[in-house]
């Protein structure tokens, strides 16, 4: 490994963009912004005839139509590293040259006139609509390759054309070919390593996409320059640019006298190199390389195409997997058990062989997966290499050794953090895949010693070298790191859902087990007033049945006084007083009153019991032919002897249309005015109280109506007083209760 990094250093380090040289089938000029000529290099001889030298201005060594197409050209001096082709004639030592010009301007500010030989225009034709058509057709990555190198054969007539894709650490696989019978070495299949191609030479074949060695064994023209001129001169887009000694070696050790390199470019990423070997000198002219490069573009393009909707169609499935899961799991999110169930579908979102979930420090499993125990090792592992939430790993030996032995079932880890500080985490596995990759030559022997000390050197030999790799599974593609990704806002989202639904349900419990205290209590309370309900009931009831003991005992003297007071009256003895006012008897007036306060004693028992009667909802009431002036006159003949102590005139006014007999319940109209009649007397300390009785006005539809008014000259009653008169048990005013 060591010997390996010290190869990549040192390739680096090589300055291969500033050769300070040419390859001599052409020629390089540099011209300062006054088009004087600053720098030259390669054959001067064969297309400049007359005597030229550097500071010249360029009209003077070039010819007038010549000048003038450069004239013509005023785009080409303004934007770097865009070059600019076109047709033009130079002057040589042997004569004219027809010549394809290349100019752009380079990272210097300098001016780059490029000339190379015109080849003819035959062999353009020979990469026409048809070659390209198959590229476009292609329906695998294999077909389009096959299709884009057959076509540049054709149209360049190199021996051998070749397509090589690189994986993610720029390794090479030669995916098609197609090569002359005579050839005897083949390269398809084989792997080419990354350090064939270093960093700085794949950033260049990124700008100069089309790059020609005509011969190897080119001797190098070196570059004059002024000597105030910038030293040396950037040659990054230059068509002649020198080659790295180190590349040159390479050619000839591989027996390659002839090379054109066509890259596999898509919005800068350097897919593959579609390489033409030859084993002679060989040149092809600047348009015949753009024609080249038109190919290898159309089959980049196809290429990512074909990339892009595989991957676009395995990531709509990942996705939907994951929309799935998502589904599944907030149907289910009262308990984390359900990720148990539905774990499986992460091994559909993307190429794995087993998958584990993490969460709240349970495992959830599916597919071949290792032991619990190791699963929360390799997360601690991963995790602890995550750059923001994703870890991923084929080749978890090189991380930790110490997990080797899993290798079975995870060679290869990838481990996407489901929360930041936790150890939640979801994984994929996969297993280890024993391979044997052949190389075209050993990629490791690149060092050799000699005076100088330790030199990079190509591989002597091309033959296959055979390598079994282990410990390595297949690699985790781009697309499947970002659906992996996605799950950590899924599982998340309703591990959070769940966290606050079990909040949730602790505070439902609680709740719950308040109501069912409540509950016992108001089940107390509810008992506790049917008791009181059923004492009530049973005092009423043993009210109820003292009042009626009470009437009894109370009503059994009262007839007996009722019935001597009878006796009493039936007999008057002679010459007994008499009221002047009445002409009675006064023993027979006494008599009567006796009779009629023991008759309203009576009644006021029967009140007594109506009231019983009342509260057991069995009052009602009668209907009888009674006398009305009688009646009357009986309630204020009880009353009268109480007036009369109290000093206050009692009188009865009867209207002359009040009617002598009525139809009503004689014992409530004579209880309700004993009342009234009673406190009027009693709330009345002068003047007098009188009972009024009329027909009152009839409605509209109804029968008439008799008025009963009782008037004193008492002291009345507030508004207030007012709204008490008719609720049970209610005195308007409790200072006079007792008079």
């Amino acid at each position: 490994m060591e010997q390996f990094d010290l190869d990549l250093r040192t390739c680096a380090d090589e300055p291969i963009h500033v050769p300070g040289s040419v390859m001599p089938h052409g020629v390089l000029l540099g011209l300062d912004e006054k088009w004087v000529v600053t720098h030259a290099g390669g054959d001067l001889d064969r297309y400049f005839a007359r005597g030229w030298r550097l500071g010249r201005h360029i009209g003077e060594i070039v010819p007038e139509g010549t000048l003038s197409t450069l004239r013509e050209v005023p785009t080409w001096s303004r934007t770097p590293g865009r070059n600019v082709r076109c047709r033009g004639d130079l002057i040589g030592s042997g004569g004219r040259v027809d010549c394809e010009l290349s100019l752009h301007r380079n990272e210097q500010g300098v001016l780059v006139v490029e000339a190379e030989p015109w080849e003819d225009a035959e062999r353009e034709a020979l990469g026409g609509d048809e070659a390209l058509g198959a590229v476009v057709n292609a329906q695998t990555e294999t077909a389009t390759l096959d299709a884009a190198v057959r076509a540049i054969r054709l149209l360049t007539g190199y021996q051998r054309v070749c397509a090589y894709v690189f994986d993610q650490d720029y390794n090479g696989t030669v995916i098609s070919e197609t090569q002359d019978e005579s050839l005897e070495v083949s390269y398809l299949n084989q792997r080419f390593p990354a350090s064939d191609i270093p960093e700085q030479a794949r950033r260049l074949y990124k700008r100069k996409r089309a790059r020609l060695i005509s011969d190897i064994e080119y001797v190098p023209a070196a570059i004059e320059a002024l000597p105030d001129a910038v030293s040396p001169l950037d040659l990054s887009d230059a068509e002649l640019r020198s080659v790295s000694p180190i590349h040159i070696e390479y050619l000839r050790n591989m027996g390659v006298r002839a090379t054109l390199v066509c890259t596999l470019l898509r919005d800068n990423d350097l897919l593959g190199m579609i390489a033409c070997h030859h084993l002679e000198p060989k040149y092809v002219s600047p348009s015949v390389r753009s024609r080249a490069m038109v190919i290898a573009d159309v089959a980049a393009a196809r290429l990512a195409t074909l990339r892009d909707q595989s991957v676009t169609n395995r990531m709509l499935g990942g996705y939907r997997e994951n929309a799935g899961l998502l589904h599944a799991l907030t149907r289910e999110p009262e308990s984390v058990d359900a990720l148990g169930k539905h774990v499986k579908r992460l091994l559909k979102m993307i190429d794995a062989t087993g998958a584990a979930v993490i969460i709240r420090d349970r495992v959830f499993t599916a597919g071949r997966v290792p032991q619990d125990r190791d699963i929360r090792r390799l997360s601690s592992i991963l995790r602890s290499r995550c750059e923001g939430t994703v870890a991923v790993t084929d080749h978890l030996a090189s991380l930790a050794p110490e997990v080797e032995h899993l290798r079975d079932v995870a060679a290869g880890v990838l481990c996407v953090k489901l929360d930041d500080e936790g150890p939640d985490a979801a994984l994929w596995f996969r297993p280890e895949i024993v391979a044997s990759v052949s190389w075209a030559g050993n990629p490791h022997k690149a060092v050799e010693s000699d005076e100088s000390g330790l030199r990079l050197t190509p591989r002597k030999s091309f033959d296959s070298y055979v390598e079994l790799v282990r410990n390595r599974s297949s690699a985790w593609q781009d697309w499947e790191v970002e659906v992996a990704g996605s799950v950590r806002g899924s599982v998340t989202n309703v591990a959070r859902q769940l966290t606050q639904l079990t909040e949730l349900a602790t505070e439902r419990r609680q709740a719950e087990q308040s109501a069912r205290e409540h509950a016992m209590e108001l089940q107390a309370a509810s008992e506790a007033m049917e008791a009181a309900r059923d004492e009530a009931l049973s005092a009423s009831r043993a009210k109820s049945e003292f009042l009626a003991n009470m009437s009894h005992e109370i009503r059994t003297p009262l007839t007996a006084i009722l019935g001597y007071t009878e006796l009493l009256s039936d007999d008057p003895p002679a010459g007994e007083p008499t009221n002047a006012a009445t002409g009675r008897n006064l023993r027979d007036e006494a008599v009567e009153t006796i009779r009629r306060s023991g008759e309203h004693l009576l009644a006021v028992i029967n009140d007594i019991l109506d009231l019983s009667k009342i509260e057991a909802g069995r009052m009602s009431v009668e209907r009888v032919d009674c006398e009305l002036p009688k009646l009357v006159g009986d309630v204020v003949s009880v009353m009268r002897s109480r007036a009369d102590q109290r000093g206050v005139e009692l009188r009865t006014v009867l209207e002359t249309a009040v009617p002598s007999r009525v139809l009503t319940d004689p014992t409530r109209l004579r209880q309700v005015l004993m009342n009234i009649v009673g406190n009027a007397v009693k709330f009345t300390d002068e003047g007098r109280v009188e009972v009024r009785v009329r027909v009152a006005p009839a409605a509209a539809g109804e029968g008439r109506r008799l008025q009963f008014a009782v008037e004193d000259t008492g002291s009345g009653l507030t508004a207030e007083q007012a709204e008490l008169l008719f609720r049970p048990f209610e005195q308007a005013d409790t200072s006079i209760t007792r008079r």
